[in-house]
């Protein structure tokens, strides 16, 4: 009876072609080849990504160095403009004395009548010089005063020729010289009138020059007030930008070097092995085996002694492998392939790090979609800005043509007021200064085109060579209001119509020629700033109704139902995932497992029917839209497989004290991998008991005695669920025995030189 029989196997595999330690070899050098190329593009993209944060980082702090230059240039212009406005408005003060002083003068000129006024002198008698015959019947005037004038054929007192003679009655000389002299005194002031007219006038001219040059002042202040506070603006955002990219720089540095350390095992195999196709460094030096033999194996344990080669040491690693036979020769040779670099190359101390970081990838663009969408939100804002800028600058110009028009018109309207409009020539003058006004008019109207010209000229100069409209450089007026609505445009085409507003949408067939007519402000001579603003109008209406909800400004997805952090769920169930974004843009979703997409995965919801082991990893739901996407958590989830037996204990019958012991072994599939427990109980009555210090699946009772007979079970369990085998009974028997020891030698001979590690345990086992 050779139930005492315990045989065991020594052996070593062959190497050479085609062998399983040529095999393994293969796949350890392909491993290394993935991983030493991943590592070195790790490197590449993390040195590229550190190299771009610097340069990043020194084009910003060359650009907020300019900025601060650029503060300092806007604030002397500021200065000076200041000192410009101060020296234009005492012109004007000094002018409007004069003008006023003027205006008074001939004000007092128009008050003439009040000092002198021509009156009617009364008729008074003259004496003459010849004596007439009084008796002669002849008209005679008596001249003696107030005797009877006017006789006529009739006679005379004697005493009216006695002694005085006869004259004409004449006005009264007196008054005749006061008239004269009135008279001539007018005439005198009237040809003073003429020259103070003639400086009234020049002085009025002075006087919308004066004004004209304190509106250009104060809108040259403006300007660089708010050049002033544009570059103080952009100065403060560098500044901020600066230490946004000062700690993105500082991060990308800490990313390399983290990069750096978790591949450095791994770029030590690139440098030594891209070159020889990774021959030079490792080899494995022999595969051997020590088994048991059993009636149903499962595993057979593979000592694997290998070297690493680049490190120079000479160490030997000896290393054991479960060889599993109930999985494939290829997944036991990764699962092999993989012990042997953690342990050659990496190191324990490294391998839960590197398992975790060897699928990371860093893929790095230029510009993101977010960036790209926060890029033309700025633009467009800016544009804004840029259109509202040259309205205000219009609208300043036309209120000061305003006003100096009211200005031109106020001389004639006060004389008009206070002066006699029954006198002639006060008529006449009046009419002479609103003929004048009138002519100022017509020059204050053709001054506007001036103006607009030189508003023309101090645009195209302030937009001359590093001119911009938002993030788009330009070079001039013309170029930069072409470049910015061409942008708007583009944009607008970008913009999916479903984001359009209806306000925008009944605008946008008017957007060419409300684009085209600002063109024109640049170009068009003779145009009145009234018409300049009118063409601005469209273009502010169009843009304002754009920006109202603008597409370009929106943001990535919020997460706002994730999945669960972790699932347990059983071999063959199915795993069911959802999670939900809120976003105002059309969302798409997909999923990841373990950092991959899955393709067939395109709502928020994830179905997986039939889970198997290998669907155990972390799972990821993204949600995307134009902007960006949003990710959830990670969701662990973790298949299981209940204990399930398929080797069962049987009962066993051996006699007392026997020296080879009772002999129970069971096995049972599961995952996790399944722990062991031994019950026993002496009768059908009795309780079960753990047999202490038995944790694996078979049980040895060395010397069994009576204590030892009864009832045994077996009982797989993981942290799911747990098994128990039926009842299996160990019968002892008495006996009285003699014990011989037989030395047996076991040869296997292997017909073709070569096997496979199937063929293997069929020779062994059959």
């Amino acid at each position: 009876d050779w139930q005492d029989l315990e045989l065991t196997v020594d052996g070593s595999l062959l190497s050479g072609s085609g062998s399983f330690v040529e095999s393994l070899s293969e796949v350890v050098t392909n491993k290394l080849r993935m991983l030493a190329e991943s590592a070195n593009s790790r490197r590449g993209v993390a040195q590229m990504s550190l190299d771009q944060s610097g340069k990043r980082l020194l084009a910003v702090e060359d650009q907020y160095n300019e900025a601060v230059a650029n503060v300092s240039l806007a604030e002397q212009r500021r200065n000076s403009a200041n000192e410009r406005v101060n020296e234009a408005t005492m012109r004007l003060q000094q002018v409007e004395r004069q003008f006023n002083d003027s205006r008074d003068e001939l004000q007092e000129l128009v008050d003439i009548d009040k000092r002198c006024t021509e009156e009617v002198c009364r008729d008074v008698c003259m004496p003459g010089e010849v004596c007439r015959n009084c008796s002669m019947p002849t008209f005679i005037e008596k001249t003696v005063e107030n005797c009877t004038v006017q006789i006529y054929n009739s006679s005379v007192p004697s005493t009216c020729c006695e002694n005085v003679t006869c004259a004409a009655r004449v006005p009264d000389p007196s008054c005749v010289r006061n008239n004269a002299d009135c008279r001539a005194m007018r005439q005198r002031e009237a040809g003073d009138a003429q020259g103070v007219g003639d400086e009234a006038r020049e002085l009025f001219q002075q006087l919308v020059e004066a004004r004209r040059n304190r509106s250009l002042a104060q809108t040259a202040k403006r300007r660089a007030g708010v050049e002033y506070e544009i570059y103080k603006q952009r100065v403060d955002q560098l500044a901020m930008s600066l230490e946004r990219l000062q700690k993105a720089r500082d991060n990308s540095e800490t990313v390399y070097d983290r990069t750096l350390e978790e591949v450095e095992p791994i770029l030590r195999i690139y440098e030594s092995g891209n070159d020889s196709g990774y021959q030079n460094v490792f080899s494995i030096n022999g595969v051997t085996f020590n088994t048991k033999l059993t009636n149903s194996p499962t595993s057979l344990a593979f000592n694997v002694v290998f070297q690493n080669l680049i490190d120079n040491s000479g160490t030997e690693y000896r290393e054991s492998y479960l060889y599993i036979s109930t999985q494939s020769e290829a997944v036991n040779l990764e699962r092999m392939a993989d012990g042997i670099i953690d342990t050659a190359f990496i190191g324990d101390s490294k391998r839960s790090t590197w398992l975790q970081t060897r699928l990371r990838r860093q893929t790095t663009t230029d510009l993101t979609p977010r960036q790209i969408f926060a890029s033309r939100c700025t633009h467009i804002s800016n544009t804004q800005l840029f259109f509202a800028e040259i309205q205000a600058r219009l609208t300043e110009i036309q209120e000061n043509i305003n006003t100096s028009r009211e200005g031109a018109g106020g001389l004639s309207e006060s004389l008009s007021e206070d002066g006699p409009q029954e006198d002639e020539e006060f008529a006449a003058y009046l009419d002479l200064i609103r003929d004048y006004e009138d002519l100022s008019m017509e020059a204050l109207r053709a001054l506007e085109s001036t103006i607009f010209s030189e508003w023309q000229a101090s645009m195209e100069f302030l937009y001359s060579e590093s001119g911009s409209v938002g993030e788009v450089g330009c070079d001039g007026l013309a170029d930069c209001l072409q470049t910015s609505t061409d942008q708007l445009l583009n944009l607008i085409d970008l913009t999916p119509d479903s984001q359009l507003s209806l306000e925008f949408i009944s605008l946008r067939p008017s957007f060419p020629l409300a684009a085209k007519r600002l063109l024109e402000l640049a170009l068009l001579s003779n145009v009145s700033i009234q018409e300049g603003l009118a063409r601005v109008d469209p273009i502010i209406e169009i843009t304002t109704a754009y920006a109202t909800d603008n597409y370009w400004c929106n943001e990535p997805p919020v997460m706002i139902t994730e999945p669960p952090p972790e699932v347990n769920i059983s071999l063959g169930a199915t795993l069911r995932l959802s999670c939900e974004a809120e976003s105002n843009l059309p969302l798409t979703y997909y999923w990841m497992r373990g950092g991959n997409v899955l393709p067939q995965f395109t709502t928020n919801e994830l179905v997986l029917a039939a889970v198997q082991r290998q669907d155990s990893a972390n799972y990821t739901c993204v949600a995307s839209n134009p902007v960006g996407t949003a990710e959830s958590i990670d969701t662990s989830v973790t298949v299981y497989e209940l204990p399930q037996f398929y080797l069962s204990p049987e009962s066993v019958v051996t006699y007392f004290g026997d020296g080879n012991g009772a002999w129970f072994a069971c096995n049972a599939s599961a995952w996790p991998y399944p722990g062991w427990r031994w019950y026993h109980r002496s009768s059908p009555e009795s309780d079960w008991t753990i047999v202490e210090g038995e944790l694996t699946n078979e049980l040895l009772i060395v010397d069994p005695q009576v204590e030892d007979e009864g009832m045994y079970a077996c009982e797989a369990f993981n942290y799911h669920g747990s098994v128990r085998s039926e009842p299996v009974t160990l019968t002892l028997l008495p006996f009285t025995v003699s014990q011989h020891q037989f030395p047996l030698e076991f040869s296997v001979f292997i017909s073709n030189g070569t096997c496979t590690a199937e063929d293997l345990y069929d020779s062994l086992y059959s």
